[in-house]
């Protein structure tokens, strides 16, 4: 037996109950097709995933943008706090030029391999850090979004049932039913 029937799909009725149409199952498509002109059914395929694909691409520029901006932020900061006068960072420095020096014998070589290997230490936890502010702001994004949301007024007015008036008095209603 045929439920459905657009563009040649059918869909039958052999599925669980319960499990309702799909955004990918053909019954989807057509109850989705059959809410535009019957002229133009192409312009329903199409403008869901353009508006769904022009959504994805704003977000991830929006959210690699704020990444970018985040670890520069970091990294000026931690860049800041890299110098000899920081003794915790010199005895690492010094531990760092020796496991170099043991692998080269060369002590500039050494020293320039333990600069960038803290170089590289401290990118990795701005970008770290960076990511972990873009999950907080999203998470707040989303939160006043939520809230947003659930201020809206309905969509549709209830339906209301008319009431009917009260009667002025019992016996005129008896009176009524007798008649």
């Amino acid at each position: 037996m045929q439920i459905f029937g657009c563009f040649g799909l059918n869909v039958s009725p052999s599925r669980s109950p319960g499990s309702g149409p799909r955004a990918g199952t053909p019954a989807f498509r057509c109850r989705l097709v059959s809410r535009y002109s019957p002229s133009a059914p192409s312009s329903a395929v199409i403008s869901r995933p353009l508006g769904r694909r022009a959504g994805q691409t704003f977000g991830i520029a929006v959210i690699g943008s704020l990444i970018t901006w985040r670890e520069k932020f970091h990294s000026a900061i931690l860049v800041d706090s890299l110098s000899n006068a920081n003794a915790a960072l010199a005895d690492r420095f010094n531990g760092l030029v020796e496991t170099f020096l043991g692998a080269s014998g060369d002590r500039a070589l050494a020293e320039l391999q333990a600069w960038k290997s803290l170089s590289g230490t401290a990118s990795t936890q701005a970008y770290a850090l960076a990511f972990a502010d873009s999950f907080v702001i999203i998470a707040a994004v989303l939160a006043v979004s939520a809230v947003l949301v659930l201020m809206l007024p309905p969509l549709r007015e209830r339906m209301r049932t008319p009431s009917l008036p009260a009667p002025a008095n019992h016996d005129a209603l008896a009176s009524e039913r007798r008649i």
